[in-house]
């Protein structure tokens, strides 16, 4: 398991069209092969900062996705709306949890 975080700061302009659009697009995401989950968060200080969360099964199913025409199509369609270029991390989770937690 791997998880994808990206920071996506945007111009104030384009706020409300990204909040009516991203919910259509992390549905997509969620059915992408590979993908386990993935939410999307606004930053409780500022309103035009919101974080994708994906949690994929391997890095293999990150990179195919990334190399997929459906995302450089969402990018492409989306890149007007930041106001910087996003920043995105892979992480690892550190820890075991047991089953029944």
């Amino acid at each position: 398991m791997i998880v994808r975080v990206i920071k996506m700061t945007l111009k104030e302009a384009h706020v409300d069209s990204f909040k009516k659009r991203i919910p259509i697009i992390s549905i997509e995401v969620r059915r992408v092969s590979g993908c386990m989950h993935n939410d999307i968060f606004r930053d409780k200080n500022k309103d035009n900062v919101f974080y994708s969360y994906t949690i994929w099964n391997s890095e293999e199913d990150i990179e195919k996705y990334l190399n997929s025409q459906y995302y450089k199509e969402i990018w492409n369609d989306l890149w007007d709306y930041f106001k910087i270029e996003p920043q995105a991390w892979k992480i690892d989770n550190i820890f075991d949890y047991p089953e029944s937690l």
